[in-house]
């Protein structure tokens, strides 16, 4: 399942400053066509230590209470079904992304303590 943040999830993933890789155009190419953009990816990206670690700022960001559900940005690949569920975003991309625009958090890199290079 490949999952592709937009929007504030996207800024405030980076904003973290955790360690981020380029993904080669032709692996993007490859994600983009089979980005998941559904209630479970919503769900596992809640379930993120970042997101939770940063959900202040995001709030900030969103303009949103405390009490205020914040909802998970996501882009769709082209042609699938738009999801319209409680708490998910759906973005789409008329076109591909320019090249390195897309990143890819390792596994196990510490968002909120920047990479020791």
């Amino acid at each position: 399942m490949d999952i592709v943040l937009c929007d504030l999830d996207a800024w405030t993933l980076f904003a973290s400053r955790a360690s981020l890789d380029p993904v080669p155009k032709v692996e993007a190419n490859r994600i983009l066509g089979t980005a998941v953009c559904d209630a479970a990816a919503a769900e596992a990206v809640r379930s993120l230590p970042w997101r939770h670690e940063l959900e202040g700022h995001l709030r900030t960001l969103a303009g949103a209470a405390p009490d205020d559900d914040l909802p998970v940005h996501l882009l769709s690949a082209p042609g699938s079904r738009r999801h319209r569920v409680r708490g998910l975003v759906s973005h789409r991309t008329p076109a591909g992304l320019p090249e390195g625009s897309l990143v890819a958090a390792p596994a196990g890199s510490s968002p909120c303590r920047p990479s020791s290079t």
